[in-house]
């Protein structure tokens, strides 16, 4: 009777503990994500897209940002802090704060949603695989 209640605790003890193993939002965020579509109100914007395609972006565990522009082969630095219980985020740059909502994120892909004057950006990130 001893073994099955010790055995009984033990499970319950790991089928708990399974959760622990679920990585945060700032573990996954934290890789080089390249962007790889633009749209606009659901539509593909190719405007943006031509500066845009391609930028890597950085996150680094000190929510600092680092993207890499190389249509211009320019490196820009910012700051980003998930909010709202990791639904959203803030990316600011150059005086400029954007409020993105997390759409998807995962361990290969992150789309984020820009709500500006009644249109939504939506931003499709791939992870880069780094060597």
């Amino acid at each position: 009777m001893k073994k099955l209640s010790f055995l009984l605790i033990i499970a319950i003890f790991c089928i708990f503990s399974c959760n622990d193993n679920e990585v945060s939002k700032k573990d996954l965020l934290m890789n080089s994500w390249m962007l790889n579509e633009i749209t606009l109100n659901g539509e593909v914007y190719y405007q943006e897209a031509v500066y845009s395609k391609s930028s890597i972006y950085t996150f680094f565990y000190d929510e600092t940002l680092q993207i890499s522009v190389p249509q211009d082969q320019n490196i820009v630095h910012a700051t980003w802090s998930l909010v709202n219980n990791d639904s959203e985020l803030f990316i600011a740059f150059s005086g400029v704060i954007n409020e993105y909502v997390i759409e998807k994120m995962d361990k290969s892909n992150l789309w984020l949603v820009l709500e500006n004057n009644e249109e939504q950006y939506m931003y499709k990130f791939i992870k880069v695989k780094l060597e």
